[in-house]
């Protein structure tokens, strides 16, 4: 499937769905307003770039992607800019910003198609990544190898919400298994990540070239109260 070249605005629901397809291009989209930029629900082979998601809910999203390549691409959110989970997942060179210029529609009951003003709704960018899984879609891999690269992120609530095997947050039927951030750049964080991995297979977490600036003054990417994670820094 090629998706080229294009503007979508104010969506009733997700601005698109892809369910079980494999060999995907997203190239020069541009996804404003409405409510997720793109869902990836069992996808494999997904290459985006050169995108621009400014949404009133998440961004990108998606349940035991495979093999997913964003680059170059400008995403900003009033909710997460990923809710995702999957295998073999590469982000690089991208701009991650808050506060969503569009509110975030849960808050705003009106018509799909107003132009809502800029005071309207929530407009928090509320966790740079939020983890996404489902007992009904279970992995047959648990997710692994989930790189970001070369990133700015700015004025995100947190980096990560992450529980393992808690349905009610749809973080049950996976578990997150490994994430690297390399030469990525936060600022205005607004506090730590309290994430709790999963006992029997604790959460790898490798940060090289990080830097994190919060709102408040000085912090650290991740509670010291975080349960069974593993945290690198070179």
């Amino acid at each position: 499937m090629t998706l080229r070249g294009y503007t979508i605005r104010h969506s009733g629901n997700f601005m698109h769905q892809l369910d079980l397809c494999t060999g995907v291009s997203m190239t020069d989209v541009t996804c404003l307003g409405g409510s997720d930029g793109i869902h990836l629900h069992c996808c494999s082979g997904v290459e985006i770039n050169r995108c621009v998601f400014r949404t009133g809910d998440d961004c990108i999203a998606g349940i035991n992607i495979r093999g997913l390549h964003v680059n170059n691409c400008v995403l900003n959110t009033s909710c997460q800019a990923f809710r995702m989970g999957g295998a073999d997942i590469l982000v690089e060179n991208c701009h991650v910003y808050g506060p969503g210029y569009y509110p975030h529609r849960v808050t705003v009951v009106r018509s799909k198609t107003e132009e809502l003003p800029g005071e309207a709704g929530r407009h928090d960018l509320i966790s740079f990544m939020i983890f996404f899984a489902s007992e009904a879609y279970p992995a047959k891999e648990h997710s692994r190898n989930i790189v970001f690269r070369n990133l700015i992120v700015e004025n995100a609530g947190k980096v990560l919400t992450y529980h393992a095997d808690k349905p009610e947050w749809l973080q049950s039927g996976d578990r997150l298994r490994e994430l690297t951030f390399d030469n990525v750049r936060f600022t205005g964080l607004g506090r730590s990540s309290l994430v709790c991995g999963s006992p029997e297979e604790p959460l790898e977490i490798r940060l090289k070239n990080v830097t994190a600036e919060f709102e408040g003054g000085e912090g650290s990417l991740f509670h010291p109260d975080s349960a069974h994670i593993r945290v690198t820094e070179s």
